[in-house]
């Protein structure tokens, strides 16, 4: 029996989420593609003059939102999947898995040396630890309202006080220190970069997952789009006004306090307003396509979801093939356009049919699949819904 204000959809698999998954894996392999095989503008040319490439590069900038709002989402209805007598198992399942992403985070570190160091921190290491603070304060909204709140306060302040450059390059993500001729270190080393100055540091990106996990408790109630569209609605609001009195109104408050209101692209180090912005829009886009799926199901979007039930895997994959296997190949930032555009075509493709071939087996020897055995779930199987499944929704049921 399910509970008279929760939805037939939350008694299963929800294919809304594996599809933005889906989406952002998409997303994130045509971003980093299109860096890593295109050679660059031709002599006389300018980025501008590539619209397709520029288009689908900044297109790109959402998939790691969307990676880290839907973990949060996927963190939330797992503890609320848990019966209240098993809560306390269920949490410890979500902090040892946190651990573990974690350990996935380091080895990528390991095995993609051109890009990271061990002191770098990545979209792994980012949602292996918010899971373990999910882990920890369980679902309380008010609690991880106000800890969002604060570290979106916090973010301009501690980037001010460690002198964070208004652009982050690769080289200083790993920690290097710009000024040392030597190979010098930045002072605070890992810890530095995992608070403020990484790729995706805990200032200001825990705010994202946080919010996502503050959906995520909604999304069992039957009027969770409504909701969610309601509560994304005004984000994106406040967000886009924040970047539009920066980049548009050129307000003296906005011009004078660019660590909060600027829209850096690429987003290193990102702002308040980029995820207050790009949380609310995310939040607006989960909610049309939960109230598609409660009415009309998700049948359509069978490939994209297997990619989406894939994605940690993929995630790894993708990058230490295409930004180190392809170096000794001499593919790295040696391809023209077409070329570029092709192989770049060919993977998407293909990814998307190996993901829903190898879902047949349930993702055997992947990373998702390693990370059930290490890792298996305590909480009770979830209820069963009178709605009979579609045809993308696998026949075990899991956490998002």
């Amino acid at each position: 029996m399910t509970n008279r204000d929760e939805s037939p959809t939350t008694a299963r698999r929800i294919d809304s989420f594996d599809l933005l998954r889906g989406v952002a894996v998409l997303l994130m392999m045509e971003q980093h593609l299109g860096v890593w095989l295109w050679r660059g503008p031709a002599p006389g040319h300018r980025i501008t003059d590539y619209p397709v490439l520029l288009g689908i590069n900044i297109l790109g900038g959402g998939a790691a939102p969307a990676f880290l709002m839907l973990a949060g989402v996927g963190a939330a209805l797992f503890l609320g999947r848990a019966e209240r007598s098993s809560l306390r198992a269920a949490r410890r399942v979500l902090g040892t898995r946190g651990v573990t992403i974690l350990l996935f985070g380091y080895l990528l570190s390991l095995l993609t040396p051109s890009w990271f160091t061990l002191r770098s921190w990545y979209v792994l290491h980012l949602i292996g630890l918010s899971q373990l603070v999910i882990a920890l304060f369980g679902r309380r909204g008010v609690l991880l309202a106000t800890v969002c709140v604060a570290v979106l306060a916090a973010t301009p302040w501690v980037q001010g006080l460690l002198g964070t450059p208004a652009h982050l390059t690769n080289l200083r993500m790993t920690g290097a220190d710009p000024m040392s001729t030597t190979g010098g270190v930045l002072r605070g080393g890992h810890l530095r970069l995992a608070l403020a100055e990484g790729q995706f540091p805990i200032l200001p990106w825990f705010a994202i997952f946080g919010w996502g996990a503050i959906c995520g408790a909604v999304v069992p109630q039957t009027r969770a789009p409504r909701r969610l569209a309601v509560w994304g609605g005004v984000l994106a609001l406040v967000g886009g006004a924040m970047v539009v009195s920066y980049h548009v109104l050129r307000l003296p408050l906005a011009l004078s306090h660019p660590r909060i209101f600027k829209l850096n692209i690429p987003f290193f180090p990102c702002t308040p307003a980029f995820i207050l912005l790009m949380g609310g829009a995310l939040a607006v886009v989960m909610a049309a396509l939960l109230a598609r799926e409660r009415k009309a199901g998700l049948r359509w979007a069978g490939p994209l979801c297997s990619l989406g039930r894939c994605s940690l895997s993929a995630l790894i994959v993708h990058v230490v093939v295409f930004r180190e296997l392809v170096r000794p190949l001499g593919l790295w930032q040696a391809c023209d356009v077409t070329t570029a555009s092709a192989i770049l075509l060919g993977t998407l493709v293909g990814s998307m049919w190996i993901a829903h071939r190898w879902r047949r087996i349930q993702f055997r020897y992947g990373a998702e699949w390693l990370l059930r055995r290490a890792v298996p779930s305590e909480s009770p199987p979830a209820s069963t819904s009178r709605r009979p499944p579609s045809p993308t929704t696998d026949k075990r049921a899991g956490a998002n």
